[in-house]
């Protein structure tokens, strides 16, 4: 006969099982629940507002899950067809471009060889990013209407959700409300933070490629966009083998005047946009956005650029918390 204490082991075991099937069903649109959340929680004022006048949740959710609908599908499906036409036309200018020759020109011996290695890996980057990013269209598609149908559901059910986890956290309320306190600082921080600072230095950069005659500046804005997510490194990884290219094949005013223009505005852009919302107002530890930048992106994918840097830091406040005060779990 079973003991209290053994059922309670398989009662853990079932649930163990129960928990990882859950897990194996939602991990392909991990990325897009994450993007729910941070979706509705940095538009949740204006539900709030819209919700103020009309005073039906129903209704108020719809309306602004339609709003967020439109405004990310067009100018989406604009601008995916725009990059698509430039991303063959740059693919055909890389392929139909003889560099040794190029370089020959300006490097008598093999000391050229390095940087004609340093283009070829960035011409290969440009185009593997977008073309990764075509082919997995159908992917994105269906995982953006994931997005979508779960922001509705956050909008109108959202504070009902946020109360029902506040419940089965096991603290008194005081470390609740600080955790929660906290959540919500680091989470606005990483949004603006890191998001609007690639949005900016995206859109800095196809200034940049229309002013020094760059074919393709939308394109290169966007993948200036992701590659401003790349730490250290960031969106030189677009600007400088760009500018290196338009030197050796002769257009040097343009080229040495992009590597300037992306020296210092493109690339010192997040030095003033970034410290003001994650460092100053999150009080986040750079090294924990690092680590959280890198490891949530191997893990979740775009949107670790989010949760990794969140995740963390919510297990140095919880740590906190266990260190100023041990009686801050409450007793089973």
């Amino acid at each position: 006969m079973l003991t209290n204490k053994n059922k309670q082991y398989i009662f853990l075991f079932i649930l163990a099982i129960i928990f990882y099937i859950l897990f194996l069903i939602i991990r392909p649109f991990m990325s897009a629940i994450f993007a729910s959340f941070v979706l509705t929680f940095a538009l949740y004022p204006l539900y709030k507002l819209i919700n103020k006048k009309i005073k039906n949740n129903v209704l108020s959710a719809a309306i602004l899950t339609l709003i967020v609908l439109l405004l990310i599908i067009v100018p989406f499906a604009f601008s995916a067809n725009i990059v698509a036409k430039e991303s063959v036309v740059v693919y055909n200018q890389i392929k139909s471009r003889d560099f040794s020759l190029l370089i020959s020109k300006y490097f008598a011996d093999n000391s050229g060889e390095l940087l004609k290695t340093v283009i070829d890996r960035a011409s290969f980057f440009l185009v593997t990013i977008t073309s990764q990013f075509i082919l997995s269209l159908p992917s994105i598609i269906l995982s953006f209407f994931v997005m979508i149908f779960l922001t509705y559901y956050l909008f109108k059910d959202g504070e009902r959700f946020v109360e029902i986890i506040k419940k089965l956290l096991p603290l008194k309320s005081s470390t609740k409300e600080r955790l929660s306190n906290k959540f919500t600082i680091t989470t606005k921080a990483l949004i603006y933070g890191i998001l609007f600072t690639a949005i900016v230095q995206g859109i800095i950069a196809g200034i940049g490629f229309y002013i020094f005659n760059i074919s393709s500046p939308l394109l290169l804005a966007f993948v200036t966009i992701m590659a401003s997510l790349i730490p250290f490194i960031g969106t030189a990884l677009v600007w400088f083998p760009i500018g290196i290219f338009q030197i050796i094949s002769g257009n040097v005013f343009n080229g040495l005047g992009l590597i300037i223009y992306g020296s210092l505005i493109i690339s010192t852009i997040d030095n003033f946009i970034k410290p003001k919302f994650i460092e100053k107002k999150a009080n986040i530890h750079p090294a924990i956005v690092l680590l959280g930048l890198l490891g949530g992106i191997k893990v979740f994918g775009f949107m670790g650029i989010f949760i990794g840097p969140l995740f963390l830091t919510l297990i140095v406040e919880m740590f906190k918390i266990r260190s100023g005060d041990s009686n801050e779990v409450q007793s089973s």
